[in-house]
């Protein structure tokens, strides 16, 4: 978790609580994450209404 932080900037207590369901994420958070583990985030397209 340390080399998390050192290397995100993203604190350990903020990871901490995301995971266990305790507060959520700023998206530029989830980002840093995100690329730290090799992701990328994608936008969800929307689904049409009524078929």
């Amino acid at each position: 978790m340390k080399a998390i932080e050192r290397e995100t900037g993203v604190q350990r207590l903020s990871i901490v609580r995301f995971i266990r369901g305790e507060q959520s994420i700023r998206l530029d958070v989830a980002d840093k994450l995100a690329a730290y583990f090799g992701l990328a985030l994608q936008p969800i397209k929307a689904k049409k209404k009524g078929g």
